[in-house]
Order: C-alpha cells, then sequence, then structure tokens
C-alpha cells in the first residue's frame, strides 16, 4: 500500500462519523485488503473496489480530499450519488477555475449514454468543449471547402463562409435534442439553431448559418456524429420571437451558400480535423435509424419528422460515399 493511500484511508478513519457502523467497517477492510495502486484516475476508473472506496471518501470533507489532489475529487464527483455531488464540484471548480456550469452538462451528457463514471473520458470530453473555438481557430476551413467544392471557388468567394463553434445554451433535453444555440450576426441580427446533441459547429455563408454538424465522444478513441443538417434559421425579430427568416435566399431546401458544395463531405470532414486535433483515432456517424426525429411524429397527421428514407439518405448513404465502413452495431466508422 503506497504513502498516498495510507494517509487516505487514515483520514477517513480519523473523519468519519459513522465509523463503528457495518458498513463502514465492511468498507474500510475491503479496501485495506485490496487497495488501488496509486490515485490517478486511469487506476481508480478500473478499481474493482471503486464503489466502497468513493463511499469511504465520502466521510471526509471535499476540502480535505482536495488535498490529495484535484483529480481524486473529479473522479470522486464522478462516482458518488447525485445528492451528494454539489459540494464535490463547487470544491473543485474552486480549486481549478473550471467551468462548474460546463462541467455538469458534459457529466449529464455522459449519464444519458451510460458512460458518466469514465474520469478519464469525461476529462478528454471536457477539454473537447472547452477548447473547440480554439481548435477552430486553428483549422484551415478554405482547405476543406475546395475538397468539398463541386465547382471552383473563387478567392472572393471562398472569403464568404467560415465556421463557429456551437454548444447548446439552457437546459439539456432528456432522450432527444439536446437544445438550442443562438447566434449574434454582424448585423445585430440573433439566429436560432436546433442542434441534436451538445456541441459542434455551424458552416456560415455571409454571416448565416447554412448547416451543422453535432458530435459526442462515445469513448476514448471514438468522436460521434448525430447531426448533419443544412438548416433552416430562425431569426429574432423586433420583440425578441424567433421567426423564420424572410426573403433568404434558398434553392429548393437547399441554403444558398451550400449549392456549390458536398456540404456533408465538408460537415464530415470538418468533423474528422477537431476528433484528430483532440486525440480521436476514429469517427462515428450513426445508422439513420437510430435518430430521434424518425421516432417523433407530427400530431396533426402522425408522420415522422423525419422518415427512415431520409434519414437513411443523409447519414448511411453519406457514410457509405465517404469510405465508413459499417459496424456490427449498424453504425458507419473511419479511422
Amino acid at each position: 500500500m503506497t504513502a498516498t493511500i495510507s494517509e487516505i484511508i487514515a483520514t477517513v478513519a480519523d473523519s468519519a462519523v459513522i465509523y463503528e457502523s457495518h458498513a463502514f467497517q465492511e468498507r474500510l477492510s475491503c479496501v485495506k485488503e485490496d487497495p488501488p495502486t496509486d490515485i490517478s484516475i486511469h487506476t481508480l476508473d478500473t478499481y474493482g473496489q471503486k464503489m466502497r472506496f468513493a463511499a469511504l471518501l465520502l466521510n471526509i470533507s471535499p476540502d480535505i480530499i482536495q488535498r490529495f489532489g484535484n483529480d481524486l475529487l473529479l473522479w470522486l464527483w464522478l462516482n458518488v450519488e447525485e445528492n451528494q455531488k454539489r459540494a464535490i464540484i463547487e470544491q473543485y471548480a474552486i480549486a481549478t477555475g473550471e467551468d462548474a456550469t460546463l462541467l455538469e452538462k458534459v457529466r449529464v451528457v455522459l449519464e444519458k449514454q451510460g458512460i458518466h463514471q469514465h474520469a478519464l473520458l469525461f476529462q478528454k470530453t471536457y477539454a473537447l468543449c472547452k477548447r473547440l473555438e480554439e481548435t477552430i481557430k486553428e483549422i484551415d476551413d478554405k482547405e476543406i471547402l475546395r475538397d468539398s467544392a463541386d465547382t471552383t471557388l473563387l478567392p472572393q468567394e471562398m472569403i464568404k463562409y467560415n465556421v463557429i463553434g456551437v454548444q447548446t445554451e439552457g437546459r439539456i433535453f432528456p432522450d432527444f435534442a439536446i437544445g438550442w444555440k443562438y447566434i449574434p450576426s454582424d448585423e445585430g441580427k440573433q439566429f436560432s439553431i436546433e442542434m441534436d446533441m451538445f456541441i459542434g459547429f455551424a458552416l456560415l455563408y455571409r454571416g448565416i448559418p447554412q448547416a451543422v454538424c453535432s458530435f459526442f465522444p462515445i469513448d476514448m478513441d471514438t468522436l460521434t456524429i448525430y447531426q448533419l443538417q443544412g438548416i433552416n434559421i430562425e431569426a429574432a425579430d423586433e420583440d425578441g420571437k424567433f421567426r423564420r427568416l424572410d426573403g433568404r435566399k434558398r434553392y429548393g431546401d437547399r441554403p444558398i451558400g451550400l449549392l456549390a458544395l458536398d456540404w456533408q463531405k465538408f460537415l464530415v470532414d470538418y468533423a474528422e480535423h477537431i476528433a484528430i486535433a483532440h486525440g480521436f483515432s476514429r469517427l462515428c456517424i450513426r445508422h439513420g435509424k437510430y435518430h430521434h426525429m424518425t421516432k417523433a411524429r407530427y400530431k396533426s397527421t402522425g408522420e415522422p419528422h423525419l422518415s427512415l428514407e431520409r434519414a437513411t439518405e443523409i447519414y448511411d448513404h453519406t457514410a457509405e460515399r465517404l469510405d465508413f465502413v459499417q459496424g456490427i452495431d449498424r453504425n458507419w466508422y473511419r479511422e
């Protein structure tokens, strides 16, 4: 048993107000007999007695736990019940200066995917969310535009495009649409984009969003695309209410800024640059059948918001033509 582990166990024993309880003694005995080799997040994520160890740590205050390192505090926050989390994350945010609201949003989304107790993945995902805008500034979007253009884009046309990172604001919705992002434009308008996942990016043309890609990690190696969508923009009017943008030039259902582009290829290739920048070796596109809008139905007609045929065209056909390989889970992967 390392000196640090011994010190933690001694601190728990000295500080515990329920030291005489049978449950406490059982946990303490198990951890003493089979202690973690160290208190790194990698070790604790795979530690066989981790729930007993977490329960023991709850017997001491977060500020004392923090003396053993911020990683231990973060790991504990991810491995205790909901009603035990608040004081821990508050102490972690104070100690590290990190954004408590963003930390909680990342945890909730990972929890909905059933992987919230994986602290290493949490750290990697949080870094992606925190550094997304910085990453976007480092990506050469003009090169990706050239590779995705159906025709030659002249320099004077290329400069009309740009990419921005988007994260949803407000509460996170269960099971399906994650929320909305409100984007102020150069002209003072504010645009609303509905997103299918908590984080992503939007392609803008002349300052107006044209398409959005949202994504999220599912494991340490894989960044998964949940949304590839050319978008119908809503802009805030003088009363602050969001309405469809009047007079917007469109061609069928395709925004004018997408006419010269294989825009699905652009979104996928751009997402791949983000994945590589954050240490993900594999990009995934979800099978169209799994898209939540194929299950949501209009009350008036009973028709799905997104037909299975259209979802298959957007996601499966795009993935297949961009050299993704379908896995046994029916999702598509490219390394």
